[in-house]
């Protein structure tokens, strides 16, 4: 198993009927960012052209999974898989997550 330091952003689970076939579809969302050991991963980025900052990356997961996240925005050790996607290609996706601590924002003097 591949284990990563994550910022965990965001947790939802879902639990609804399909519109096509009716079927009860549950599941839960993840949107983190790699964090590195220390944060170094998430470092501000300068320019005027193009895109800067951070997409988060999004998984879908077991609606069991859920119970793992004991707040976010909060790091966490996360244990990824690869898994197959709809598209047949290999996705990385969290199996398992642990707490390490509460994540704060705050702001840093202008460069």
């Amino acid at each position: 198993m591949n284990t990563q330091r994550i910022l965990l952003l965001y947790a939802g689970e879902y639990d609804m009927k399909a519109k096509d076939t009716g079927e009860i579809v549950k599941g839960c969302t993840f949107k983190y960012l790699f964090f590195g050991e220390k944060g170094e991963l998430l470092k501000s980025h300068y320019d005027q052209v193009g895109g800067v900052g951070y997409q988060p990356a999004k998984c879908t997961v077991d609606f069991d999974k859920r119970s793992q996240v004991v707040s976010a925005p909060a790091i966490y050790d996360a244990e990824f898989i690869m898994k197959v996607g709809s598209d047949g290609k290999p996705v990385l996706v969290v199996d398992t997550l642990h707490y390490l601590c509460d994540a704060t924002f705050g702001m840093l003097e202008k460069k």
